[in-house]
């Protein structure tokens, strides 16, 4: 249950750094340094900021094969946001969706594979151990 938290988490971070993307589209549409392109790439700066922390964060719970595999979901949330805010056409085509599709099954493949849950687990009861002897 806590490496599915740790997921649901990394995911959630995941769309933090995916809207980095939407202020920096955002900002590339106004005049260069006016207040509004320096509102977005404000919080294109806050939200990169903030993801870099959590991500450090999320180190402590996944290895980093495992976290940084889940990365590529951001083609996704790239795919989504293209549709939804900034209403691109032909987002959704049949090769985005299969190559996302892989993508994505390379992802459940990598974080569900035996070795790497042991891994997690080993890592996670090792560093838990390492804190209660320093203390």
């Amino acid at each position: 249950m806590k490496k599915v938290k740790a997921l649901l988490f990394l995911h959630l971070i995941l769309v933090i750094y995916s809207l980095s993307s939407v202020f920096s589209k955002f900002a590339s549409k106004e005049q260069f340094f006016s207040l509004k392109w320096i509102l977005l790439y404000g919080l294109l700066i806050f939200c990169l900021g903030i993801y870099a922390i959590l991500w450090q964060q999320i180190l402590k719970y996944l290895p980093l094969n495992i976290a940084y595999a889940n990365k590529s979901v951001t083609l996704a949330w790239g795919m989504i946001f293209g549709a939804l805010i900034f209403n691109e056409e032909n987002v959704f085509t049949l090769t985005k969706i299969i190559g996302a599709l892989i993508v994505l099954i390379g992802v459940i493949i990598m974080v569900t594979a035996p070795t790497n849950i042991n891994k997690a687990e080993k890592l996670t009861v090792g560093s838990q151990k390492e804190s209660q002897q320093n203390e």
